[in-house]
């Protein structure tokens, strides 16, 4: 029996996210973002550091997810557009901490989004509408308006060739997209 099974999973929930590269020019820029926020300024959890990605759903309620992964794999490469750095108000969610992040702009992520939820077990959306964003960093709520409108990723745009499922055991399954459509 595995220790899985007799303790349960390490975290309520999985998700699906876009991974983006560490070698990408777009990861490059984030993370030059990212070495802007003061430490003096964080809060919660800080800097994003574990890798830069965009989630496209979070909620995923169980680890069978073939048909999932499925999908997933019937979807083509498509291209993401950064924008400047904004940020969202704090909650519960950040832990009261405001994050700071980069939106994303993509039609095929607002599809991908809407269409997932036929092919996986999600919990009910903890926000109403999605908006696709790289977070950056969490940050004290009086000190957020300083990292606004920093434009170093805006307009820049990179290609989506993998989207990851992230069991609830934190697990990491990443699925190549097609390169095309047929």
């Amino acid at each position: 029996m595995k220790i899985f099974e007799i303790i349960g999973p390490k975290y309520s929930y999985g998700n699906t996210q876009v991974l983006i590269s560490q070698k990408s020019e777009a990861s490059k820029i984030i993370n030059a973002i990212r070495n802007m926020i003061s430490d003096e300024d964080l809060a919660g959890e800080g800097k994003d550091v574990g890798g830069s990605h965009i989630t496209i759903r979070y909620g995923l309620q169980n680890d069978d997810n073939d048909e999932l992964i499925e999908f997933l794999k019937s979807q083509p490469k498509f291209k993401v557009t950064l924008g400047a750095t904004t940020f969202f108000p704090p909650s519960e969610h950040s832990d009261n901490a405001t994050p700071i992040i980069v939106p994303c702009e993509s039609d095929d992520l607002h599809r991908i989004e809407y269409e997932i939820k036929d092919y996986g077990d999600f919990a009910k959306r903890s926000f109403p509408k999605y908006n696709p964003h790289v977070t950056i960093a969490y940050v004290k709520p009086n000190t957020a308006k300083k990292y606004e409108g920093i434009t170093l990723a805006k307009d820049k745009s990179f290609m989506v060739d993998t989207i990851a499922i992230t069991n609830r055991n934190g697990d990491e399954f990443p699925i190549k997209l097609l390169d095309d459509i047929a």
